[in-house]
């Protein structure tokens, strides 16, 4: 049913479109290489099913991999992505921070 639900969701998007299907986690791989996914959806029925995509993720560093777990109540969006965060003046205080990873370093 729940598959459904995206799918229902998604078909009507103009600038979506579903490329592929499969009911199998071991062809997620092979599937998002064979379509050339952008996205990748996968459905966990709890978050204790929670599974890394390291590799899909390392191999196809531009796609992004969302999860709806719990029935579809909620989600995680796993992705990488290169990103520039302005720093603004620079201090030796603004510089540990920027290594650290420190929330104040965000913009």
């Amino acid at each position: 049913m729940l598959l459904d639900i995206i799918t229902d969701t998604i078909s009507p998007q103009p600038d979506m479109d579903i490329v592929g299907e499969s009911r199998m986690e071991t062809d997620l791989l092979d599937a998002a290489e064979q379509t050339n996914a952008d996205i990748v959806i996968t459905v966990c029925s709890t978050a204790a099913e929670y599974k890394e995509y390291d590799e899909l993720l390392y191999r196809h560093c531009r796609i992004k991999v969302l999860e709806i777990l719990d029935d579809g109540r909620y989600g995680s969006l796993c992705e990488m992505r290169p990103r520039r965060v302005a720093l603004g003046e620079m201090s030796p205080l603004r510089l540990l921070e920027a290594i650290r990873g420190s929330p104040n370093s965000s913009t």
